[in-house]
């Protein structure tokens, strides 16, 4: 089930970068993640990961973090 949302919320960024939105912000993304997946706690979880990765990626100088 995890794959399928991930795969929707990919589908929802790359839409957006095609038409040349702008980078939704984290509260953003948080509320899109919600109306993808119905499950809260996958919902958590996935943003937490998310989290940690822009940490570490924050942390390298904006290289890759190597998950």
């Amino acid at each position: 089930m995890l794959g399928m949302d991930r795969r929707q919320m990919k589908a929802k960024d790359l839409a957006d970068l095609t038409t040349k939105r702008a980078v939704v912000g984290k509260m953003a993304y948080k509320a899109r993640l919600l109306r993808v997946i119905k499950t809260p706690t996958v919902a958590a979880n996935t943003m937490k990961n998310l989290v940690k990765t822009c940490g570490k990626v924050s942390k390298n100088g904006g290289a890759a973090s190597g998950s």
